[in-house]
């Protein structure tokens, strides 16, 4: 239950965030088109945390719905570790969403954003980057411009308790 209340609240975060840069984009930007926000999952929509993540964002986006065409492209990173296929995947990407017709990204977890981060000058040299579920806390990632989003914490004694809670240890 601790877990799913803290995903929830990380997920909530990271849409306020993306909402308030997309009201942004909206207030600055002629209105006349949505806005195109592309979701990076580092891992496969049949993984259970991708699906939460999908539908999280689906919903925080929601209210948004006239405004922001939002899509979703996934990695598997879990099932392809190496992401030897990671060139491929942007060159993809690439083609299906050129530069210019997105206006967000937001990737989630460490593979992705890794992957995102390395090739943004070839991929996504001015797009905002809005990033979540990262575990590797790296402070060269609070210097980025056009770059925000939440950590992934972990609390090792409120993970304890809550496996001890499912196991009715």
């Amino acid at each position: 239950i601790r877990l799913n209340l803290a995903r929830n609240v990380a997920i909530s975060m990271v849409c306020s965030l993306a909402g308030s840069l997309i009201m942004g984009l909206l207030t600055t930007q002629a209105a006349q088109a949505k806005q195109r926000v592309l979701v990076i999952h580092s891992y496969h929509d049949q993984m259970n945390w991708s699906n939460d993540l999908r539908s999280g964002i689906d919903q925080g986006f929601s209210a948004l719905a006239n405004e922001v065409d939002l899509r979703h492209e996934f990695l598997d990173a879990k099932r392809l570790p190496s992401l030897t296929h990671g060139e491929a995947f942007l060159e993809q990407l690439k083609i299906k969403y050129p530069e210019s017709s997105l206006d967000m990204l937001i990737v989630s977890d460490d593979p992705g954003l890794r992957l995102v981060l390395k090739h943004r000058e070839d991929y996504f040299s001015t797009l905002p980057i809005v990033y979540l579920g990262i575990n590797t806390v790296d402070p060269a990632l609070l210097e980025l411009s056009n770059v925000t989003g939440v950590f992934e914490i972990h609390n090792i004694l409120d993970t304890v308790l809550g496996a001890l809670e499912q196991t009715n240890s």
